[in-house]
């Protein structure tokens, strides 16, 4: 078992919605077991396309599948849920990231691990650090403390509900 990190956002619609169900859903994939949520956050896009706000968040997961399976298995929720793809950066349903999977680096075709924006992205920081603070990313050689205090993304990100709230809500569906 490994544990792996993902991030989820959300700006069309019910934002909150999309978040909780696609954490339902993920639960269900065999091989993979659920740990930690983040608060829900609030934060600005990023890219050149205008847009309405994302919200974001962060669990951690332990798997016994590859990286691989997982990320098929991610992107199987994310096309049931209405998730289309089109423009880069662009508004989307649901989008659903592995950040980086513990002691695994890949560079494939279809997945990079860590994630390669990682680094660069507050929107995921933010609640990344909120679970995960003193984890050290394999491949950066930093932990994410480390990582938000150097990232040069200065994007405004909010705590929208905490994890105790989302995890209440997480009951409720």
């Amino acid at each position: 078992m490994r544990r792996a990190f993902i991030g989820l956002g959300s700006n069309i619609g019910d934002r909150c919605a999309h978040i909780l169900l696609s954490i339902t859903e993920m639960k269900k994939i065999p091989g993979v077991n659920f740990g930690r949520v983040s608060g829900l956050y609030n934060t600005e896009s990023v890219g050149h396309v205008r847009q309405e706000n994302f919200l974001n968040a962060v669990i951690e997961i332990t798997i016994s599948i590859s990286p691989e399976k997982l990320l098929d298995e991610l992107q199987k929720i994310e096309k049931r849920m209405g998730r289309t793809r089109g423009i880069k950066w662009g508004p989307r349903i649901i989008d659903l990231d592995i950040l980086f999977v513990e002691s695994v680096e890949m560079n494939g075709k279809n997945l990079v691990l860590p994630h390669k924006e990682l680094a660069f992205r507050r929107f995921v920081l933010e609640p990344l650090y909120e679970i995960a603070s003193d984890v050290v990313v394999n491949g950066a050689g930093q932990t994410v403390r480390q990582l938000l205090k150097k990232t040069p993304d200065k994007s405004n990100v909010e705590l929208y509900m905490t994890s105790d709230a989302v995890l209440n809500k997480l009951n409720e569906v």
